[in-house]
């Protein structure tokens, strides 16, 4: 009998432990539901200094929309920091240094 193949965490399972790790070191976010404007990143997460950092969240394996790429380049070219994220430790790792 085949063994079951094991699929990557779900992207709002990642979301969830990522936002509460977070917390753990006094950081805050919110959830980016722009209403009539799609493709921008999950989460905002306000790092100690003042400057806001963005994740997109995606499952192992899976990558930006075209449009998400879009929002995530002109993003950058503003200044800010953004990262697609596909498992919890490069979440942490970049937490981590946020503070």
């Amino acid at each position: 009998m085949p063994r079951p193949r094991l699929l990557a965490p779900l992207e709002s399972a990642l979301e969830g432990r990522t936002v509460r790790y977070a917390r753990t070191l006094g950081i805050e976010s919110i959830k980016l539901n722009l209403h009539g404007r799609r493709d921008w990143p999950d989460r905002m997460f306000f790092p100690y200094g003042g400057r806001p950092v963005f994740f997109e969240l995606k499952r192992e394996g899976k990558e930006p929309r075209p449009g998400q790429l879009r929002v995530i380049r002109w993003l950058k070219k503003l200044g800010y920091k953004v990262y697609v994220i596909n498992t919890f430790t490069e979440a942490k790792v970049i937490l981590d240094g946020a503070v």
